[in-house]
C-alpha cells in the first residue's frame, strides 16, 4: 500500500468517477449523512475513502455495497485511498450509475 522513500510515505490512490456511486448513496454524502464508513469531503465535487488493510468487518458491512465494491478494487490493487472525483475516470470493474445533472 505504500513505499518508504527516505523519510518520505508516499500511497497509491485510486482515483474514480463519482458515476460508480449510487445516486441515493451520493446524494447522502453530498448532505453529510454518514454511510457507514469514514470519508473525508474533498470538494463539491469529491469525497476521499481511506482503505484500510485489513479492512475493519464492521464498519466495511455498514457500508453501501458501490462503496464495498470501490473498497474491493482499491484492495485487490494495494491502494490507501480511494479519490471519488466528478471528473476523475470510469471503470469496466465497477457499476456505473446515471446521475442528473
Amino acid at each position: 500500500m505504500s513505499e518508504k522513500e527516505n523519510d518520505l510515505v508516499i500511497e497509491r490512490m485510486l482515483t474514480l468517477s463519482t458515476t460508480h456511486i449510487d445516486p441515493n448513496v451520493l446524494d447522502r454524502m453530498n448532505d453529510g449523512v454518514p454511510i457507514g464508513c469514514i470519508y473525508d469531503t474533498k470538494d463539491v465535487t469529491g469525497f476521499m475513502i481511506p482503505v484500510i488493510q485489513p479492512p475493519d468487518e464492521w464498519e466495511y458491512k455498514k457500508a453501501p455495497l458501490c462503496i464495498q465494491a470501490a473498497l474491493d478494487l482499491a484492495l485487490r490493487h494495494q491502494c490507501g485511498y480511494i479519490l471519488f472525483d466528478g471528473d476523475g475516470p470510469q471503470t469496466s470493474e465497477l457499476p456505473v450509475y446515471e446521475h442528473d445533472e
